[in-house]
């Protein structure tokens, strides 16, 4: 391999790191769960870390953003636990029937 193919691979690997670590999260689009976080004035929002920064929410709280927890990759995208957040909310709408 000469100094030529070795500077066309590196350069080709740098440019496939920058699209998924820097590229990719703009639309939401994870593979490592350190690229995920959690953000939204009440933590409601689980999405990719981008060069943009937090999004921006209001600053309510409603019971079910209790339920949501594991902020990480799931199927290349960020978000939290699907089936703890909806076994959870069902606790809460329970819960709330039983007080009626």
């Amino acid at each position: 391999m000469n100094k030529k193919n070795i500077i066309l691979i590196v350069g080709i690997v740098i440019l496939i790191l920058v699209i998924i670590i820097i590229v990719l999260p703009i639309f939401n689009i994870a593979f490592f769960d350190f690229q995920c976080h959690t953000s939204g004035c009440s933590g409601q929002i689980c999405s990719a870390k981008n060069i943009f920064g937090d999004v921006t929410t209001t600053c309510e709280w409603l019971p079910e953003y209790a339920c949501n927890r594991d902020c990480k990759v799931r199927n290349f995208q960020c978000s939290f636990d699907q089936e703890f957040k909806k076994s959870c909310i069902e606790n809460i709408n329970e819960s709330r029937n039983n007080l009626s």
